[in-house]
């Protein structure tokens, strides 16, 4: 790379500066600054990210295109841990996107304020198969559904008196999404014991 901060457009040197960082270049790899702005992502990359061809990409969004995430952190998160200018050298996570899982690694560009991130795929995930992506599947999904439950019991608690009706039946939805919650726990049981 130059000794600016210029992103080389050439993609001949963009595959060797991911060998110079030790990663094979036919794997999925984008470059990002260390202030989240994605500087070039490869075709492969792209597709997994679900990211038009053009850079640099005016409409990357952390929530929306960054949906790599695992038990412990959500999309933003793992991003940021990953885009962290304060470590030295190679940084790992293992997240989920979809039931795929992947490695996630990254490699600072010295003095250049820019990440290098590849991912690996490590499963694909077959939900009847794998058991380890059904339980993920099921963990995420439960907690999710838990956690915005609780979310609108707030909202609920926060009603005035006078809106009674509103309440009963704000309630009833949420004792309802309870049970679906229950039968997610039971169903995860069941499948784990036939497995």
């Amino acid at each position: 790379m130059s000794a600016t901060n210029s992103f080389p457009k050439n993609e001949a040197q963009i595959k060797k500066i991911v060998e110079k960082e030790g990663f094979n270049p036919s794997l999925p790899f984008c470059f990002f600054k260390n202030d989240g702005q994605l500087l070039y992502a490869n075709n492969r990359m792209r597709s997994i990210l679900e990211i038009s061809p053009d850079f640099p990409v005016k409409e990357f969004k952390i929530d929306k295109n960054w949906s790599f995430h695992n038990e412990e952190m959500g999309a933003p998160a793992i991003l940021r841990s990953l885009l962290d200018d304060k470590r030295s050298g190679h940084t790992a996570i293992v997240a989920q996107w979809g039931t795929k899982s992947y490695r996630l690694e990254s490699s600072p560009l010295g003095m250049k304020k820019q990440v290098l991130i590849v991912a690996q795929l490590i499963r694909r995930g077959d939900l009847l198969e794998d058991k380890e992506s059904r339980q993920l599947l099921f963990r995420v999904v439960s907690h999710e559904v838990r956690t915005n439950i609780q979310v609108l019991k707030g909202y609920v608690d926060m009603l005035p008196e006078e809106q009674a009706l509103i309440r009963e039946r704000m309630e009833s939805s949420l004792e309802r999404l309870q049970k679906v919650v229950q039968m997610l726990e039971d169903l995860k049981v069941e499948l784990e014991i036939k497995v």
